[in-house]
Order: structure tokens, then C-alpha cells, then sequence
């Protein structure tokens, strides 16, 4: 048995949900969120994907520790919602984004990328 099992903490639980509970979170279809897994997207942005059973029966569960840990526990909201409440642009929302300025999350690259920012980091920035 290896050293890392031998360590792991016992009291930790990761708890799985399907596309579509990870897809509500993140306010994404759930079909996108399945998509995000099998690309491995959401792994590229810190969120865990586990698949269970094999090809095109198979579903995928996601890590609802990660997408907390990343977008908090009260939701999310689009660049186009966040810049609303704010009176900015959504580009400046995805700029903020990027440079770590504020709490979101960016799944993908390219044209299909999705950004998302969580409803705790926007009412940081409404107190400040």
C-alpha cells in the first residue's frame, strides 16, 4: 500500500453529483456541463469529473467540493448579470475574471469559452 493512501484523511468526504445539479451551480444546460467533462474542460478549471459506467451508457458525476470551493455556495451569475449590477461592460467582468481580481470561474477556450462569477465575490465588490 502506498504512502499517500496510508495518510489520506478518513474524515473527508467528496461528494458527487450529476451533470445536471453541477450544471444548476454553474448556471450552465446540463448538456454543457456533460460536454465540459468529456472534453475536460471543468478538470482544467480545478472541478473533478468521475465517469461511471462505460461508453455511451455511461453518465458522469461531478465534484460539488470543487464547484463550491470555486464559485462558493450561493450560485453564480453571468458576466452579461455581474456588469448589470455594476454598471460595467462584460468584457471587464471577463477581464477582472482572468486577472484574479474577482471570484469567477473560465471553463474552456476559444469562442466556446464560458465564464461565470460567483454571487459572493459580486457582493464583495458592492460592500467595498
Amino acid at each position: 500500500m502506498s504512502e499517500a493512501i496510508k495518510e489520506a484523511p478518513t474524515n473527508y468526504t467528496i461528494n458527487l453529483i450529476t451533470t445536471a445539479e453541477a450544471a444548476e451551480l454553474l448556471g450552465i444546460n446540463a448538456d454543457t456541463a456533460r460536454r465540459l467533462c468529456r472534453d475536460g474542460r471543468l478538470q482544467e478549471a480545478g472541478i473533478s469529473c468521475v465517469k461511471i459506467g462505460e461508453g455511451k451508457t455511461g453518465d458522469w458525476r461531478v465534484s460539488q467540493n470543487d464547484i463550491i470551493a470555486k464559485v462558493g455556495s450561493r450560485g453564480v451569475l453571468t458576466p452579461q448579470e455581474a456588469a448589470e449590477r455594476l454598471s460595467l461592460n462584460p468584457r471587464t467582468i471577463k477581464r477582472q475574471i482572468l486577472a484574479g481580481k474577482i471570484g469567477g470561474l473560465k471553463l474552456g477556450e476559444g469562442r466556446g469559452t464560458l465564464y461565470r462569477i460567483s454571487i459572493e465575490a459580486l457582493e464583495k465588490l458592492l460592500t467595498r
